[in-house]
């Protein structure tokens, strides 16, 4: 079987990043408060994925060099093959 991915990163209770990505369109300036506010709560978020097919795999907590707490969501789905 062969897999893709996504990893999605929970920030102040939003998920604000997916792959490495800030999840919202910017307008070519850095995330404010009222950016990451506008992002989808995790359960928002986890619902519209598994009903694209992606499964949860793990949930890691994180801690920068600052002592920030981030949560990251490891989800899959299977490519290829439609078959199960």
């Amino acid at each position: 079987m062969t897999y893709e991915y996504i990893v999605a990163m929970e920030q102040h209770g939003k998920i604000a990043f997916v792959n490495e990505e800030w999840i919202n369109p910017l307008q070519g300036h850095e995330p404010s408060a009222e950016d990451l506010q506008s992002c989808p709560e995790p359960h928002v978020f986890l619902n519209a994925k598994g009903a694209e097919g992606w499964d949860l795999v793990s949930v890691v907590q994180k801690t920068n060099e600052a002592g920030d707490q981030f949560t990251h969501i490891y989800l899959r789905r299977q490519i290829g093959s439609q078959h199960g």
